[in-house]
């Protein structure tokens, strides 16, 4: 009913905002990135969060990353720089969450080129036991970081969508209110209740899907961010994203695609 005749962004929103406080526009952007895994024609949305340690940059990441279903195509953990090629279950489309990232020359080499080849895949071609061997990254994999420092190369950081969590004093006021409401009451910090499995429900919905966005209205988007080219392509996919998490209320001229509206 949500995806048919709700609003799903909305929704999966109003959620993150019960399990963590504030941060929407964080929450809105890992959501995206979500729904940019499932359009043919995306660049990746790469989200970096960043903030001093404390002021709730994991419990924002941990808070959307708990409304994935807990399926194949997520996981949590900490990262070197070959991991994932070696890796062989590693499915297309994986949403990967690595907290407080110690970055190495080996790990930004890699994450650059698993962001580049967003739509491909990323080989690496290596000896094993005295035998040549390729090993993979499949497509369209999502990290999600978070860092106390930028300690990123300058062309890492300019594939990633950095976003700076809100440390200001009523933001704090307002998480205190809520972990005493919560102690109150004895309440999990993240449980699985029904607002938790409706959107791990649509989530899934998008995630089964691999379809072309259209634009219809481009020759009407007046853009005047050229100065980096980078720019409009994140542009782009957030409007392909907002339509990817709507797509049942999206028309279709073909099976595997569907037109953006104004709204998204």
């Amino acid at each position: 009913e949500i995806m048919k005749n709700g609003d799903p962004v909305d929704y999966i929103i109003k959620t993150y905002n019960k399990l963590h406080v504030g941060d929407t526009a964080l929450g809105m952007i890992m959501l995206l990135s979500i729904a940019n895994q499932s359009i043919t024609s995306s660049e990746g949305l790469q989200p970096k969060l960043t903030g001093s340690s404390g002021k709730g940059k994991t419990h924002a990441a941990k808070s959307m990353f708990h409304l994935i279903p807990d399926l194949d195509y997520k996981m949590m953990g900490s990262l070197s720089a070959k991991t994932l090629f070696y890796k062989p279950d590693l499915m297309p489309g994986t949403i990967i969450f690595a907290d407080d990232v110690k970055m190495s020359d080996d790990l930004d080499t890699t994450l650059k080129k698993a962001m580049t080849n967003f739509q491909e895949l990323t080989t690496h071609m290596t000896v094993i036991q005295q035998e040549y061997c390729e090993l993979t990254i499949p497509p369209r994999t999502v990290f999600w970081m978070t860092s106390v420092n930028t300690n990123f190369s300058d062309e890492l950081i300019n594939r990633l969508y950095d976003l700076n969590v809100d440390e200001g004093p009523e933001i704090d006021k307002a998480v205190t209110e809520q972990r005493l409401k919560r102690a109150g009451k004895g309440d999990e910090a993240f449980p699985v209740d029904e607002d938790v499995r409706v959107c791990r429900a649509i989530i899934h919905m998008v995630k089964c899907k691999t379809l072309r966005v259209m634009i219809p209205y481009n020759k009407e988007i007046n853009w005047k961010g050229s100065k980096d080219r980078r720019n409009l392509n994140r542009f782009l996919d957030l409007v392909q994203g907002f339509a990817m998490l709507r797509f049942m209320q999206r028309p279709s001229t073909f099976e595997d695609d569907i037109m953006a509206n104004v709204k998204d």
